[in-house]
């Protein structure tokens, strides 16, 4: 059978996404080594689920549903650019989650549950809710003290109602992600 790169995400809606690129627009001129992630690509990845086969994908995408099921929508806060990397040079740059944070991380552990539970092997991981905007694999000096001084305030609210799962295709012009089913919240 053919095997999909995987993955489970909250997308944004457009305002969101307009909101995330005006933030981000001072440092894409600042720091042209990043590869900025576009506006359709956007999304919180939830879970990663690497390569499965159609009919897993069927059958999680029911299990957490139903393990959704009294979960109930709810809004959540992007603020706070922040990256992953040594010191102060970015490798993952990233818009963090404020207000619901706590809810993001427990549709994690139930999305995580539904997948071991139908036997899908998961990385060890620990959940950081965040939205990457931009990857780096050059040194960015002075990227640490160009976010220092960036507003900490929301930048955009989101309504959480719906799950995407989606596949992954890799390129060398970047992913191409293409929505495979919706699960409501």
């Amino acid at each position: 059978m053919n095997k999909v790169r995987s993955f489970l995400a909250v997308d944004m809606p457009q305002e969101a996404k307009a909101a995330i690129s005006r933030f981000i627009k001072p440092l894409k001129s600042g720091f042209p080594d990043i590869r900025w992630v576009k506006s359709e690509n956007i999304h919180i990845t939830l879970m990663f689920f690497g390569y499965l086969e159609q009919r897993d994908i069927e059958v999680l995408t029911g299990a957490i549903g139903e393990s959704l099921s009294n979960f109930g929508s709810f809004t959540f806060s992007l603020q706070g650019l922040g990256f992953f990397g040594k010191g102060e040079y970015p490798k993952v740059i990233w818009l963090g989650v404020g207000e619901g944070r706590e809810k993001m991380s427990g549709l994690n552990r139930i999305i995580k549950d539904a997948a071991e539970k139908r036997g899908i092997a998961l990385k060890e991981e620990d959940f950081f809710p965040h939205l990457t905007v931009g990857r780096c694999k050059k040194r960015a000096g002075g990227f640490s003290a160009a976010i220092d001084g960036l507003d900490k305030t929301p930048i955009a609210f989101v309504d959480c109602k719906m799950l995407s799962f989606c596949s992954s295709e890799l390129t060398a012009e970047g992913p191409i992600y293409r929505k495979l089913a919706e699960i409501k919240i």
